[in-house]
């Protein structure tokens, strides 16, 4: 009888622990299918903010050309205006323009 009982509590333990095992791989699965689903989350993320930061460089790129373009134009205002002033200068110092 001692062997009947003993076979019989083995197939109730290995029936438990297959049950065990089954409830551990629910959740390895549960698990695995978070992961894949956060780790798809973050790529997207990701994918968003080194999409802006491109942008963003591109936008900076396009500023200092901006500027450059302007200091240029500055530079060249600034010539004229002297020039201007060594005309007027020279016009009124020929008396040109008083009454």
């Amino acid at each position: 009888m001692d062997a009947a009982d003993s076979n019989g509590n083995g197939r109730v333990t290995l029936a438990k622990l297959e049950g065990k095992i089954d409830e551990i791989l629910r959740r390895l699965d549960r698990m695995e299918t978070n992961h894949e689903r956060h780790t798809m989350e973050i790529d997207r993320r990701l994918n968003g903010l080194e999409t802006g930061q491109a942008t963003r460089i591109q936008q900076l790129h396009t500023l200092e050309d901006d500027v450059e373009a302007l200091e240029k134009k500055s530079e060249n205002w600034s010539i004229i205006n002297s020039a201007l002033g060594i005309i007027a200068a020279a016009l009124a110092a020929l008396g040109f323009g008083s009454k």
